[in-house]
């Protein structure tokens, strides 16, 4: 199995999928609708939607199968998200990257795979729309293009979801000035009392709060190595209850769900490997200690490396044998581990170590009460100076908020201005991004908002002969205060061809650079095409004329003769 590599832009890409509040977030009817008909059209038993997470696959959709995540180790989408257009893997025992994949050789046994990557408006993957057969198999080019058109409508799901969470509204800055002079010596003096006291008080609860902090820092380090050792072994529990309910049911459920434990497993004994268990302890006795973690971490090793052979050993016994031999080789291995010295004494130092952390939980909640105890003497000596404080603030707040409500009502009504004008009114910032986009453009150019916000205007809208052309006129219209006329083709997201006749506006800083450029504008598509037929209308009319005149003037001719 190769892995898939991260995104070049990984931590941008994650914290896109972040800012869509869609993770772990409850069935919805319009994603459930869209795999079941994925499912239908290509028609596989499988079909997901997946979000990649940092570490994990998970489900927002799924048709077929019973698990909500995977390790993103595993995931087909993480492969898939790399792509531009649709991920198809016909056979995935001939592909060296999926051929060991556990996910390909236990339940739920996929063969075939075909995804389309879902992205935002500036680019990032977020996850797949994909369909899965536990068959190896081909889609037609219409399947493959139905896919497309419904990964388009996931993608759109998704952008809605996030355009609701960060209403993107435009604001016009207000040029208000505010009195913070005498506000800020009110707050730089009552502050300065209010940290003298916390400082005199400190000096004298310093002895108490060190060794308070120094017991914390080694309780947690020592909370984090018990974590780090019950989380292989509770791992290695539902490992053996999902190989005890397969031995016993022969469910694919049951073989699914100890496929992924046993993932899980090994992904725990390398992080073990690369990570031995540690604490950095700040006594003498750090080396004692460390010593002891150094033994629990060869011990757990082996012990978890010698349960997933043997379970894999069970499991194989019953797929070629039969359910009595395994049966039979599993009680007596349950036999031979009660006698185990090694695994008896892997429990002996776990045990050691759990009454260590508790002796050091009693010392800690000791220094605790010294430390609240003379804490609650400096909070008490403070408490007058804050309040003190807090008095002075209030104000200043209170005429803030004032000042953000009639804010915030303005751009309302700003928003509501140009949302209902027949006018086209886009705002673009110094670069030609697209910061707002009313109604009237979404009817005119057939995009709606989120799909062309804070994307480059001319490269969605201008024709390719009138990019150059514009950006220049686009930059030198910063120097002047007068407005600027364009009168230039749009393309729609039709491909049609609409003349738009429009002027720009700057909008300038306080410290006089450009924030917002303002552009309003007609479609005077139809009214040219009215006027070129006139035109043509005229021309035919003079040409009729002439040709008419010509033909009176010949025929008097021929009388004369």
């Amino acid at each position: 199995m190769i892995p898939a590599q991260e995104p070049p832009n990984e931590l941008e890409r994650v914290a896109a999928l972040y800012q869509c509040n869609i993770l772990d977030t409850e069935p919805e009817t319009g994603f459930d609708d869209i795999t079941q008909l994925a499912a239908h059209i290509c028609q596989t038993p499988i079909a997901l939607v997946s979000l990649i997470d940092k570490d994990r696959q998970w489900f927002k959709s799924k048709v077929g199968i019973i698990a909500t995540e995977t390790p993103r180790k595993l995931a087909f989408c993480s492969h898939a998200i790399l792509q531009d257009g649709i991920f198809i893997v016909p056979d995935t025992l001939k592909d060296e990257r999926f051929a060991t994949n556990s996910l390909v050789t236990y339940a739920p046994n996929i063969r075939f795979y075909a995804g389309v990557p879902i992205k935002t408006a500036e680019g990032y993957p977020l996850g797949t729309l994909c369909v899965i057969d536990r068959e190896p198999r081909e889609l037609s080019q219409d399947q493959i293009s139905a896919l497309k058109a419904l990964g388009n409508q996931v993608r759109y799901l998704i952008e809605t979801r996030r355009s609701l969470v960060e209403i993107s509204r435009l604001s016009i800055p207000t040029a208000t000035k505010m009195s913070k002079g005498k506000f800020l010596t009110k707050i730089a003096f009552w502050t300065s009392i209010a940290a003298s006291m916390v400082i005199s008080m400190g000096a004298i609860s310093y002895a108490k709060m060190n060794d308070l902090q120094e017991a914390n820092i080694v309780f947690l380090q020592q909370q984090d190595a018990l974590s780090k050792i019950d989380r292989p072994l509770s791992h290695l529990r539902d490992l053996k209850s999902a190989m005890a309910e397969y031995l016993i049911l022969d469910s694919p459920e049951s073989l699914e769900k100890y496929g992924i434990m046993f993932s899980q497993l090994e992904q725990d004994l390398q992080a073990l490997a690369k990570a031995p268990i540690s604490v950095n302890y700040n006594r003498v006795d750090r080396q004692q200690n460390n010593d002891r973690y150094a033994e629990i971490t060869t011990l757990l090793l082996q012990f978890i490396g010698k349960e997933l052979s043997s379970s894999s050993q069970i499991i194989s016994l019953r797929q070629t044998v039969g359910s009595q031999a395994a049966q039979k080789q599993a009680l007596e291995k349950r036999d031979q581990d009660a006698v185990n010295l090694n695994d008896i004494q892997l429990e002996n130092l776990i045990n050691t170590e759990k009454d260590t952390s508790i002796r050091l939980l009693q010392k800690k909640q000791v220094s605790m009460s010294n430390a609240v105890g003379l804490s609650l003497i400096t909070m008490l000596s403070t408490l007058g100076v804050l309040g003190l404080l807090f008095y002075s603030i209030y104000h200043e707040i209170s005429a803030r908020y004032r000042l953000a409500n009639r804010l915030e009502q303005e751009r309302d009504f700003i928003d509501t201005v140009v949302n209902t004008v027949s006018a086209l009114v886009i705002v673009l910032d110094p670069e030609g991004k697209i910061i707002q986009f009313n109604s009237e453009c979404e009817r005119v150019t057939g995009y709606r908002y989120e799909e062309v916000r804070n994307q480059s205007f001319w490269k969605i809208f201008l024709l390719p002969e009138d990019i150059e052309s514009f950006r220049s006129t686009f930059s030198q219209s910063f120097n002047r205060n007068s407005p600027s006329s364009y009168e230039n083709y749009w393309v729609t997201n039709n491909g049609e061809h609409r003349l738009i006749s429009w002027s720009t506006t700057t909008l300038l800083s306080a410290d006089n650079k450009v924030d917002f450029v303002i552009g309003t504008g007609l479609d005077i598509s139809d009214r040219k095409q009215v006027e070129e037929e006139i035109r043509l209308q005229n021309w035919r009319s003079l040409v009729f004329s002439q040709i008419t005149l010509r033909i009176r003037q010949s025929l008097n001719i021929n009388e004369i003769l």
